[in-house]
């Protein structure tokens, strides 16, 4: 099947071809997981989602906008992709305090650049369970602002946003998946990273704030 896009796109783009080709394997979830992310591909494209905002990233400095940073809450909480050379460094001159970091490797040690870093491996396509998610919500208030990164900054970053805003701030868990994803374009990438958005709203709902 080829399937044929038109329309604008930049580099970001090439990120999801990537990862996308490593379902191409013919378990049954695999196969689910390749159709999702055919889907979610072919409708960031139609609708522009992998066009860098080039508003929103314009007072950054340049180490954080390659890194794709961007505030959800302004000086509390953002996300970004995994750190790249220099990033460290201007996260601190931001005033970021707290890292949290999704990647199944750890590559940092857990405090640099008078960062906080808590490490909490998840696999890619997939949420966290809701006992890290107590934990990374725990590191969260007691270090912001903080920044939440994976390897690209979409899906397990997205989801840790999204449930964030509903457990810290009282969203409805609908609304926090589309302010997350109206920030961070391709955020929030699987069912089932969704599916565990609503069930910490099913969790902490009444208790923000």
């Amino acid at each position: 099947m080829q399937l044929q896009v038109r329309g604008k796109y930049n580099n970001n783009s090439c990120d999801v071809v990537k990862r996308i080709s490593v379902f191409a394997s013919h378990s049954p979830r695999n196969r689910f997981l390749l159709a999702v992310q055919i889907r979610l591909l072919y409708t960031s494209f139609q609708t522009g989602e992998f066009m860098d905002n080039p508003e929103s990233r314009a007072e950054l400095p340049d180490a954080l906008r390659r890194n794709k940073f961007s505030w959800i809450i302004e000086n509390e909480i953002a996300g970004m992709s995994r750190p790249r050379e220099g990033a460290l460094e201007a996260l601190q001159k931001i005033g970021v305090r707290g890292m949290v970091s999704l990647t199944i490797d750890s590559i940092l040690p857990e405090e640099e650049h008078n960062i906080s870093r808590l490490h909490v491996p998840v696999g890619d396509f997939t949420p966290p369970t809701m006992a890290q998610m107590e934990t990374i919500l725990e590191f969260l208030r007691d270090n912001r602002p903080a920044v939440v990164h994976c390897l690209v900054g979409h899906g397990r970053t997205g989801t840790v946003l999204a449930s964030y805003l509903v457990a810290e701030h009282g969203y409805e868990p609908g609304g926090a998946i589309e302010r997350v994803r109206e920030l961070r374009p391709g955020s929030i990438e699987t069912v089932e990273q969704e599916v565990f958005v609503y069930q910490v709203a099913e969790k902490y709902g009444g208790q923000s704030g």
